[in-house]
């Protein structure tokens, strides 16, 4: 069966990426196929492979995610849905060292938002469970019930 678009991997990028088509006026008359070889097993919903119990131990599995990828999650209308749950934490500074040398910088979120109003009352990144991202990302996308969007467990 031919299909416009597939995507193969239903992980963080895998399912923004369904979501961003899947929520695209100018992909809605696209077929669209999301493709990923986690066991659908007896769950219905893409949200039930990657469940998020809110009261769960922090996973261990974690992404730092840009400004510029937040204003993706924005536009998805996911972001609020993260940050919601409590778990998404801002990262402020940093420091970065090369150890055999020891030679280093230091990033801070304050100084880059002196330089410019783009970046005013933001942090230099956010760390967030990656279970999460997915978990909202197929909320999302069962939310959109797009008919042009198709999404296949189990295959690889």
């Amino acid at each position: 069966q031919f299909r416009d678009v597939v995507i193969v991997g239903g992980g963080l990028v895998g399912s923004t990426m369904a979501c961003a088509l899947a929520s695209s006026p100018l992909a809605r008359a696209m077929s669209i196929t999301l493709v990923d070889s986690i066991s659908k097993s007896s769950a219905s919903k893409g949200s039930q492979i990657y469940p998020y119990p809110e009261h769960s131990a922090p996973s261990l599995r974690v992404s730092a995610i840009s400004p510029a990828s937040t204003r993706l999650f924005q536009a998805l209308n996911v972001w609020d849905k993260l940050t919601q749950t409590k778990r998404v934490t801002s990262v402020d500074s940093m420091h970065v060292w090369d150890a055999s040398g020891g030679a280093g910088i230091s990033f801070d979120s304050r100084s880059i938002q002196k330089q410019s109003d783009e970046f005013k009352d933001q942090s230099l990144a956010y760390m967030i469970e990656d279970d999460l991202i997915c978990h909202q990302m197929y909320r999302t996308l069962e939310e959109l019930n797009n008919p042009s969007l198709e999404m296949r467990f189990g295959h690889t």
